[in-house]
Order: C-alpha cells, then sequence, then structure tokens
C-alpha cells in the first residue's frame, strides 16, 4: 500500500489495513472528490462503486461511511429522498455486521446513522441491541452516537 493509499485510507476511517480493505476508502475518497467537484455523474457512478466494493468488505466500516457519503451526495445532487433510502439501507447492513462481529461501536455508529436520517425509533433499537450484546458478553456499555 503507497503512502497516499494509506493517506486516502487514514482519512476515510483513521486505520490502515489490506490493500482489499483500501478498494472502498479510495471509492468513498472519489465521491468526496466528486461532490467537491459539483460533478453529479461522477457522484452518482462513484458512489455506486463505493457501495459495490463496501458491499464485499463484508465489514461494518464501509457501510457507515457509503451511508453517510449518501447523505452528502442526496445533498449536493437534489436526490435527498431517493439518497436517505440508500444510506438508511448502508446502515442496515452496518448494523447487521456490527451485530454479527459484536462490535458495539459499530451498532453506535449505525445507530447514529439513523438518527442522521431521522429514524430515531431504529437509532433506540440499534442501541438497545447495542445493550443486549454488551451485557450477553460482557462488555462494557454502549455510549451514546
Amino acid at each position: 500500500m503507497s503512502a497516499e493509499e494509506r493517506r486516502v485510507r487514514w482519512a476515510v476511517t483513521g486505520r490502515t489495513e489490506s490493500p482489499r480493505d483500501f478498494r472502498w476508502a479510495e471509492q468513498v475518497a472519489r465521491v468526496e472528490d466528486a461532490v467537491v467537484g459539483g460533478d453529479a455523474t461522477a457522484m452518482l457512478r462513484t458512489w455506486q462503486a463505493a457501495c459495490l466494493e463496501a458491499l464485499g468488505s463484508q465489514q461494518w466500516e464501509p457501510m457507515i461511511a457509503v451511508g453517510d457519503a449518501a447523505l452528502r451526495v442526496g445533498r449536493a445532487t437534489g436526490f435527498t429522498i431517493a439518497f436517505e433510502a440508500k444510506a438508511r439501507q448502508a446502515y442496515h447492513v452496518a448494523l447487521f455486521r456490527a451485530h454479527k462481529q459484536v462490535s458495539l461501536e459499530g451498532i453506535r455508529r449505525a445507530a447514529g446513522g439513523f438518527d442522521q436520517v431521522g429514524d430515531r425509533e431504529v437509532a433506540e433499537q440499534a442501541l438497545r441491541l447495542a445493550q443486549g450484546l454488551a451485557e450477553r458478553h460482557g462488555l462494557g456499555a454502549p455510549r451514546l452516537p
């Protein structure tokens, strides 16, 4: 992994990992570049590519990043409702994966995503899920998003 690849990965997730993990982070960075550039076609194309890489990763972190990127694309393109729905889908996948991976942080971040799109009931359910997971596995209490 090159220094530039590490920089992009760190900027998106705060971590650097394998080249496979890098592909989704690179795609999310391309979405951000398209948003900054104001190119709606590029936003839609790069978001779709980022989503496919995130789905293939089998991790919760990429799904949170793709959900957050969907919200930015929706605001930038005016397709707010459509991209809020895409963000919700990404947060659902993230929640499922985080639960499966026993990640309180992942569940908390998914809850925060749901809260961003106004799904407070789902956010609260996710936090209850995290609490139950914490109790079953002897982990610390989850922090609120």
